[in-house]
């Protein structure tokens, strides 16, 4: 039963649901809005209610007659839609009457203010939602189609129905509106009558027409706007005229009638002056001309010179009679034109053609030579004219008179004779006489000629002049001036003169032809006083051959002693210092004065005779105990068998201080340092060294220097630096927004750091000037301090820049060839002067041909004008390289080649990149870093263009530069050429045998597992083995040839390994070549070891030097007699200059036998003169 109940539930549930759908859908099914939409009855709208109004009317539509049941009223809305049936986009408009949430909700919509849902709706012509007159929807005269929509809403409930719909049209009834713009009543007109007028209307105009006298003319283009219409070909005098207008409507309007007055002539006008095709001078010209007309005009008058409009002025004429325009007319074809144009349109002009020119005089050339025509012209020749031809000097006059030419061109053949002429035309011209003059000259053709057979000569030698001469007329008479003073004068061709003295004489040879013609020219003859020059050997007399010669003054002059001693040069007068220069010999160097021809004889001391005197030296000035200055002139004497180098010494307390020197000062020759002192009490001294070593000093002198201008510098006060200091922040600020060619510079300069570490400078200064007071010093004490710190105030000062300017700018890229490369490659080498490139220059150059491929420089020159705060401005010559290279920039350097007329000297180049000096030329050598820059200033202006002058060669770094291990035989040392030149000697025998260690320890390891397991398991054969050698010393040899001595260390460490496996019977094959490739390797490490001890030498480190001699020894030594011979040289010289120095006290045990082959080995001059050299300068 339960089950059962549960259904009769359920069914009871179903009826229920049945008949409430059944009541919902029995009201939808019954509409309860019925709209009604018809005309309204409004009498003032389209009272006869058929929906069609002109546009000044308005149709009213109404829904008021609509039903809606028992809906509220107050909830109804309607909504009305009309269309524009006459337009292809449909445009439509839609607005809502009666409830507001009604309006809101369904149609999203706000309700008409006051409107109720049965309020009318009025249309009216251009007057619809969205249709204002200037926007795109505006459309004349169209058809409206309206709908409406009631509609009923609350919140529960809506609903709507939309009427039938009903048609509204309207059409245009107005007639158009006409204007006339010209001619007014009464007016004028050309014969063609052209009215202007505007016409409005709100339809399209269908045609509009002008009735002159009775007669129409139509057009049907007419537009809304501004129109023109016109009645051709009318008769000259009185007519009337009107415009009837109608558009498409069929409204028309009729204009009331206009008089006019027609007239066809055009203004008259008369030019006076000036007349077709008249030719007129140049100047002030009047335009005359007249202008008559019946009515107002209006004219132009323009000018053009050769095509080109010069003038051009419009301006009112008529009736006014005569009229002038003044103009001021230069050279040229005119073209005149007068256009008037009356207020009617009628149009005249007249044009004249004329020519402005002063009659003008010009020759064919502007200079002649003798017994040359001279071609004439005078143009235009409009009329006869007389030309006289004038030459200015009183002498041969010449007056030749064309009178009444008449020929444009006229040839003057008289000029046999040079000089001015003066040409005179005169003419009658334009109304008036005209002059002209033309000035032309007949140059002297006359040509001298004066040689020589030589052009230098010896004093007291005759010379001969051979006299010459060409052009002009003969017979000639030569006047020959000697430049001594002495002079002849003759017509023969042959002349001789002696010159009595030394010089670079000037000779003038002047010429005279038949006509008195003058000519001259100027030769330089030199003549020289002959200077022989003999070398004997000091002591035994004995006359020496291959002596270096060099003579010095302005200029340096070189030779070499012959067989018999001999050398002759050919000097001017004057003072001159000459240096002898001999291998085995001290250099000795004398001065003299030559004005005639005279000999000298050096005497040259023998090494071997251990010169063991000191030089004497005489101080000169300032005496003892003077009272000086700060800026003094020391002098003195010295004297020696051979050149000097000279130091002055100075102390006030402590310890002896070496001022400053000089090198190569001759014996006997009076020399002076100049230096600048602070005030305080200071005792000097020099000291003097000979070629030999031996070493002397002077007696010592007292001197006082006095306080200075300096003194006056310690008024400085804190203020002074402060205004300094603020000065440079500026400049800061500068140079940071400084343009873009000048920041360039700022930045390759650093000059904003620079800046920095001036300020930083200054105020150290001012703390050290401002400390002195407490400082413990007594008042000379302190006073020489302030005058050192205000001394560094003022060298700060100095180099302050406020400003920079770029004045000039080159950048280039250049490939040198491969001769440049060579000469460069060849002169490097020569002034480097190291073994390994005499041994083979050729290879060294080839080296840098291949180097060069990889590297590409780009050099740049900027010239800059610098100011600074305190002192004067300086230009400078900034140069920047960059290179490019794909090789490794260890292994290569720069070098760079500078002209001396650019830069005289090194001391003429700040070096922003630090170089190596090899020549104070200058040649400089500079390592190449990461980023490839290199950069440096020549102190004065130099011309960019000159930039490709300044070579530039990529040199491959010579052994002594390279970090490559040596090994000697058998195999006992192997140093890199770091450990030479940087360890302490004990160190450096503690890592040469650690090293010799581990590869012993290597080698064994090879020897026990490597070599004997191969042997045991391939079983090979001692021709395997031989050939096995046979690759490792191919490789090893190149190595050697590379001069990669570690390398073939390591090679000859493989063969020797397999060497000693051989069986005996086999060994001998290989052994020569086993031992040429050791002896080979340990030459390396002695040449290397010779140049280390070059390197500690030249650094000062004599300990150094000696140790390392001791080890070229012992590997001395090991060498076979034939290598023995190649460094023997090298380890005598060295020892010799050694044990010169005090460094070395007797000869090494290792060395005896080296000891034999002194003398041998100093045979090679060359080498010997060139080791001397070497140790002179680093020693």
């Amino acid at each position: 039963m339960l089950k059962t109940g549960n259904r009769g539930i359920a069914g009871i549930a179903a009826v229920f649901l049945i008949l409430a759908l059944a009541v919902i859908l029995s009201q939808a099914d019954s509409p309860l809005i019925s709209p009604v939409l018809e005309y309204g009855n409004n009498l003032s709208w389209d009272p006869d209610n058929d929906g069609v109004e002109g546009i000044t009317g308005t149709i009213d539509m109404t829904v008021e007659q609509s039903s809606f049941g028992d809906l509220s009223e107050d909830r109804m809305c309607t909504l009305w839609n009309a269309t524009l049936l006459d337009f292809a986009t449909g445009l439509y408009a839609l607005t809502c009457s009666g409830d507001e949430p009604c309006c809101n909700v369904l149609f999203n919509l706000t309700a008409a203010e006051g409107d109720y849902w049965n309020s009318p709706m009025t249309l009216t012509y251009r007057k619809y939602y969205g249709g204002e007159e200037d926007s795109p929807s505006y459309i004349t005269n169209h058809n409206y189609s309206v709908k409406a929509t009631l509609a009923f809403y609350n919140s529960s409930f809506n609903t709507s129905a939309t009427s039938n719909s009903l048609e509204a049209e309207f059409f245009d009834d107005l007639s158009p509106e006409i204007t006339v713009i010209s001619p007014l009543d009464g007016g004028y007109s050309n014969p063609n009558l052209s009215v202007g007028f505007t016409i409005e209307d709100d339809s399209d105009i269908a045609r509009c027409c002008i009735i002159v006298d009775g007669g129409s003319s139509c057009s049907y283009a007419i537009e809304n706007g501004e129109n023109t219409i016109t009645a051709q070909s009318l008769s000259d005098g009185q007519h009337t005229w009107q415009l009837n207008c109608s558009d498409v409507w069929g409204n028309e309007e009729i204009t009331p009638e206009y008089a006019v007055t027609v007239v066809s002539q055009a203004p008259l006008i008369k030019l006076g002056s000036p007349a077709e095709g008249e030719f007129l001078l140049e100047g002030g010209r009047n335009i005359i001309f007249t202008v008559n007309s019946s009515l107002s005009t209006n004219c132009t008058m323009t000018i053009a010179r050769n095509g080109e409009t010069t003038y051009s002025n419009l301006f009112v004429s008529a009736g006014l009679g005569p009229q002038s325009q003044g103009f001021t007319l230069g050279h040229g074809n005119y073209t005149i034109n007068i256009t008037c144009t009356d207020q009617v349109s009628n149009r005249a002009n007249i044009t004249r053609n004329f020519r402005v020119s002063n009659i003008s005089l010009s020759l064919n050339k502007e200079g002649y030579e003798l017994n040359e025509p001279v071609v004439i012209t005078v143009s235009p020749l409009l009329s006869k004219a007389n030309l006289t031809i004038t030459r200015q000097d009183l002498l041969n006059n010449v007056q030749p008179t064309f009178s009444e030419i008449t020929s444009e061109l006229i040839n003057f053949t008289k000029t046999q004779f040079a000089g001015e002429y003066v040409i005179n035309i005169s003419a009658f011209y334009d109304h008036q006489q005209i002059n002209l003059v033309k000035l032309f000259s007949i140059s002297n053709s006359l040509s001298p000629r004066l040689t020589t057979e030589k052009s230098v000569y010896d004093t007291w030698e005759g010379v001969l002049f051979t006299l010459n001469a060409s052009g002009g007329t003969e017979p000639y008479s030569f006047d020959l001036s000697f430049g001594d003073g002495a002079n002849t004068t003759t017509t023969e061709s042959y002349v001789s003169h002696a010159y009595e003295r030394s010089g670079s004489f000037e000779v003038r040879l002047s010429v005279k032809d038949k006509y008195g013609n003058v000519n001259s020219i100027v030769k330089s003859v030199k003549a020289l006083n002959p200077l022989l020059i003999i070398t004997r050997e000091n002591g035994t007399d004995a006359l020496l051959n291959s002596t270096g010669i060099e003579v010095s003054a302005s200029s340096i002059e070189f030779a070499y002693t012959n067989s018999s001693g001999l050398a002759d040069l050919k000097l001017r007068e004057g003072w001159y210092n000459l240096t002898a220069t001999k291998s085995g010999y001290l250099s000795n160097r004398v001065e003299f004065y030559i004005n005639k021809s005279m000999s000298i004889t050096v005497y040259l001391t023998k090494i071997t005779d251990q010169d063991t005197t000191p030089p004497g030296i005489t101080l000169t000035s300032p005496d003892n105990n003077a009272q000086q200055n700060t800026s003094l002139r020391f002098s003195f004497r010295a004297s020696d068998n051979s050149v000097m180098s000279c130091t002055l010494q100075t102390k006030s307390t402590g310890d002896w201080t070496d001022a400053t020197g000089a090198k190569d000062i001759a014996s006997g020759s009076e020399t002076s340092f100049d230096l600048t002192l602070n005030p305080g009490t200071y005792t000097w001294r020099v000291k003097c060294s000979d070629a030999a070593g031996n070493t002397g000093y002077s007696g010592e002198r007292t001197l006082t220097v006095a306080a200075t201008e300096l003194v006056e510098l310690a008024q400085i006060d804190s203020s002074q630096d402060s205004e300094i200091l603020r000065r440079v922040d500026e400049l800061i600020t500068h140079f940071s927004t400084i343009g873009e060619a000048e920041g360039e510079v700022v930045d390759e300069l650093d000059i904003s750091n620079q800046l920095d570490r001036y300020k930083f400078r200054i105020q150290t200064i001012q703390r050290d000037l401002n400390s002195l007071e407490d400082r413990q010093l007594s008042d000379d004490e302190r006073e020489r301090e302030r005058s050192r710190i205000l001394t560094q105030l003022e060298e700060v000062k100095q180099e302050i820049p406020s400003d920079i300017r770029v004045l000039q700018k080159k950048e280039l890229t250049a490939y040198p060839t491969r001769e440049e490369i060579n000469n460069l490659s060849a002169e490097y080498a020569a002034i480097v002067n190291t073994s390994s490139l005499r041994r083979n220059p050729k290879a060294f150059a080839d080296r840098n041909n291949q180097l060069q491929n990889m590297v590409t420089i780009t050099a740049k020159v900027i010239v800059v004008e610098v100011s600074y705060l305190f002192r004067e401005t300086e230009t400078i010559s900034l140069v920047i390289k960059r290179i490019k290279t794909d090789a490794d920039p260890g292994s290569a350097s720069l070098v760079d080649f500078i002209p001396k007329d650019i830069a005289q000297d090194a001391d003429e180049i700040k070096f922003i990149t630090e170089p190596r000096i090899l020549k104070k030329d200058p040649v400089v050598e500079f390592d190449l870093k990461d980023d490839g820059t290199i950069k440096y200033v020549i102190k004065k202006a130099i011309d960019p263009e000159r930039i490709s002058e300044l070579k530039s060669l990529a040199v491959v770094k010579d052994i002594k530069d390279r970090n490559i291990a040596i090994t000697g035989w058998p195999i006992a040392t192997i140093a890199t050429t770091a450990s030479i030149l940087g360890l302490d000697p004990n160190d450096r025998r503690q890592v040469s045998l650690f090293i010799l260690v581990i590869l012993l320890v290597l080698g064994y390891i090879m020897y026990q597992f490597a070599i004997p397991h191969r042997l045991s398991e391939l079983v090979l054969k001692s021709k395997k083995k031989m050939a096995a050698l046979r690759q490792i010393a191919i490789k090893a040899e190149e190595a050697v040839n590379d001069k990669n001595w570690e390398k073939a260390s390591m090679f000859y460490i493989e063969m020797k390994l397999i060497y000693e496996t051989l069986p005996e019977t086999h060994r001998d094959a290989m052994y020569e070549r086993l031992a040429k490739i050791a002896d080979s390797v340990n030459f390396g490490f002695v040449e290397q070891t010779a140049k280390a001890i070059e390197h500690e030498a030249a650094e000062g480190n004599m300990e150094k030097a000696r140790q390392l001699y001791a080890e070229l020894a012992d590997a001395y030594e090991r060498l076979t007699p034939e290598y023995k011979k190649k460094i023997a040289k090298w380890g005598m010289d060295i020892y010799w200059k050694l044990q010169r120095e005090g460094v070395i006290d007797k000869l090494p045990e290792a060395s005896q036998e080296a000891k034999a082959e002194k003398e041998a080995a100093r045979t090679d001059s060359n080498t010997s003169l060139q080791l001397v050299s070497i140790w002179k300068r680093k020693l």
